[in-house]
């Protein structure tokens, strides 16, 4: 069968967090994985449409049935979701909850660092360099995307920040959106589900090892423990960056334009993320 409902983005903008209450209506499935990736990954997209289709077979009965890859608002990156999405799922709804951009910029940053050393520049230079940080934060822009085919009434946009606030309100009008009921309680665990929580990165000592031939394979091969063991030896903490001031001035200047005229549409004050 195919969903009725996707969850697509933000990144680091606690869109697992999201799934995982929907998920907890006895009226919604959301697929295991939360991200399949599949509009947005070509290497997916190839194993076709009743692949996809097979990830909802689990679901019983379910009024809303969906999925929450995330890559599917990361334009710069994958620019073909949408148009797959709106060839295949036309009827689809679309959920996008976002947060402020600047925090959002930095969660994404200590995501990468903890991905098996595919980001090792500094957080201002990594900024700099690479568009898709700031590209991933300009909401408007990744929305209006979809906006070409789907009408605002099948749009719900969700900020991060009144999630935190009163997430039982913001789930009761994610629910009556999908078109189950919002009365229904679902369990609110006391923090966020943040898969950047306690990331790690590489060490100096680990980084050469990744570029051995045979590294993967001894890893796989390795037992559970003693992966465990040789994580907590070879890999550290992530450091939260900071934002310094030229950096700070830099993503500023690149996303004011797009975070005011996105806040404005969505019904929030243009200081609203505090630039």
């Amino acid at each position: 069968m195919k969903p009725n409902f996707l969850a697509i983005g933000a990144q680091k903008s606690a869109t697992s967090t999201l799934c995982d209450l929907l998920a907890r209506h006895p009226d919604v499935f959301v697929t295991d994985p939360k991200e399949p990736y599949f509009f947005s990954h070509d290497e997916v997209w190839a194993k076709g449409m009743a692949w996809y289709e097979s990830l909802f077979d689990g679901a019983r009965g379910e009024r809303a049935v969906g999925e929450g890859s995330t890559t599917y608002t990361m334009r710069f990156l994958y620019p073909n979701a949408a148009e797959r999405i709106a060839e295949h799922l036309p009827e689809a709804k679309l959920l996008y909850i976002v947060r402020n951009p600047l925090e959002r910029t930095a969660s994404h940053w200590v995501h990468m660092r903890s991905r098996g050393g595919r980001e090792t520049r500094p957080f201002g230079v990594a900024v700099r360099e690479a568009p898709e940080y700031l590209d991933n934060s300009m909401y408007l822009r990744q929305i209006d995307v979809y906006r070409r085919w789907w009408p605002d009434e099948r749009i719900c946009v969700v900020f991060f920040e009144d999630f935190v606030r009163d997430r039982a309100a913001v789930m009761r009008r994610c629910f009556g959106f999908l078109g189950v009921d919002p009365g229904v309680d679902v369990a609110f665990d006391a923090h966020a589900k943040n898969v950047s929580a306690g990331s790690r990165e590489d060490t100096p000592l680990l980084s050469p090892l990744r570029k051995l031939p045979v590294f993967d394979r001894l890893r796989d091969a390795a037992p559970k423990g003693l992966r465990e063991s040789l994580r907590r030896v070879l890999k550290r903490p992530t450091q939260r960056p900071t934002w310094d001031d030229a950096s700070r001035a830099y993503a500023i200047e690149r996303l004011r334009e797009d975070s005011h005229a996105f806040l404005e549409r969505y019904g929030k004050p243009r200081d609203f993320w505090g630039y």
